[in-house]
């Protein structure tokens, strides 16, 4: 199969994998509902989750309107600083960072792009796929 061939794949293949990302968050999250308060209704549970973060004002703002909201627990969807490493995200998300859970996008899932640094500043051993 030729290099083009697999470039338009992987292209195709782009928003299935998003759909995935997307369905084992809502697993993930459930989960951690579940989890932490129990299988009954839960009244005053509250979310906030984003993705697409960079590092700049943009994601000041994107923090700041978390905090204003007061949730139980932050989701991240992924593509976080959008450089070799995730200091700078990580010094931008202090006022959230014990209520953060990630996922991983694919501007952090290589060695290149600071994976390690994801896995070891929230302490995840390894990762895990929720779907089949």
């Amino acid at each position: 199969m030729s290099i083009s061939k697999l470039d338009g794949l992987y292209k195709s293949c782009f928003a299935i994998k998003a759909v995935l990302l997307i369905s084992s968050f809502l697993i993930y999250l459930s989960y951690l509902i579940l989890e932490f308060h129990g299988a009954s209704a839960i009244d005053d549970y509250n979310f906030a989750a984003a993705g697409d973060w960079a590092c700049n004002s943009n994601t000041d703002n994107t923090v700041n309107n978390m905090v204003g909201k007061s949730p139980n627990n932050v989701f991240g969807l992924g593509d976080y600083s959008y450089a070799s490493t995730g200091k700078c995200w990580f010094e931008k998300i202090v006022p959230i960072d014990s209520i953060t859970r990630i996922s991983f996008g694919n501007h952090e899932d290589s060695e290149s792009e600071g994976f390690s640094g994801y896995m070891s500043h929230f302490g995840l051993a390894r990762t895990n796929i929720l779907f089949v």
